[in-house]
C-alpha cells in the first residue's frame, strides 16, 4: 500500500466516523504554518515550513464554528474521498481490483 492509498483509507475513516460531513468544506484557506495545529487525517503537526490547510464546514464537524487544519497532501485525500462518495455513494478503491477471467461467448 502506498502513501496515497493509506492518507485515502484514513479519509474514509474520518468520513465514517462522523468526524467531516460527507461534502466538500465551505472555505478553505491556504498558507505558510504557524504551528500548533495537528493535522485532523494524520493526526501529526503541521510544520512551520509546511503549506497548512485550514478547513470549514458550516456545520457538522465538532461545535459549530470549529475549523480543522490539514497537510495539503491530507485534505487532497479527504477531498477525493468527498467527491468520490458524492459521485457514486461510495468510496473507489486506491487501486484497480485484480481483473478476473473474460470467458468468451461461445468458448467451451
Amino acid at each position: 500500500m502506498n502513501g496515497d492509498e493509506i492518507l485515502r483509507g484514513k479519509a474514509r475513516d474520518l468520513i465514517r466516523a462522523g468526524h467531516v460531513p460527507k461534502r466538500l468544506p465551505d472555505r478553505v484557506w491556504g498558507g505558510a504554518a504557524f504551528g500548533g495545529y495537528c493535522c485532523m487525517l494524520c493526526g501529526t503537526p503541521v510544520a512551520p515550513n509546511e503549506i497548512a490547510l485550514e478547513v470549514a464546514f458550516s456545520s457538522g464537524i465538532g461545535a459549530e464554528g470549529t475549523n480543522a487544519h490539514f497537510h495539503s497532501p491530507c485534505f487532497l485525500a479527504l477531498e477525493v474521498e468527498i467527491l468520490n462518495l458524492s459521485a457514486g455513494g461510495q468510496a473507489i478503491p486506491c487501486s484497480d481490483p485484480e481483473p478476473s477471467a473474460a470467458v468468451s461467448p461461445g468458448a467451451d
